[in-house]
């Protein structure tokens, strides 16, 4: 199972912020160019459904990491389930 897959993410949110930065009008290149540049760093997304972005789009309100319906999700690491491959990484 992915690490999206694991913090509740689905395949039709729509991902607003990386890392604190708005990537909305960002092309997927651009996108996949951040996450190899920000590899070893934490990430932290805001990701809504399309109907909360088309709500938002259509009344004019701006998107923020400090929205009042944010929810926050606990960390999700990356692990193997390995393990053979747990026993050498010890």
């Amino acid at each position: 199972m992915g690490l999206a897959l694991r913090t509740g993410i689905k395949s039709y949110h729509g991902i607003i912020f990386f890392n604190g930065v708005n990537i909305e009008n960002d092309t997927f290149d651009q996108f996949i160019h951040r996450i190899d540049i920000e590899r070893h760093l934490p990430v932290q997304m805001l990701v809504c459904s399309p109907a909360t972005y088309e709500h938002y789009k259509a009344n004019k309100k701006p998107f923020h990491c400090d929205l009042p319906t944010i929810q926050r999700l606990k960390p999700v690491y990356a692990t193997s389930s390995n393990k053979a491959a747990s026993k050498h990484h010890l």
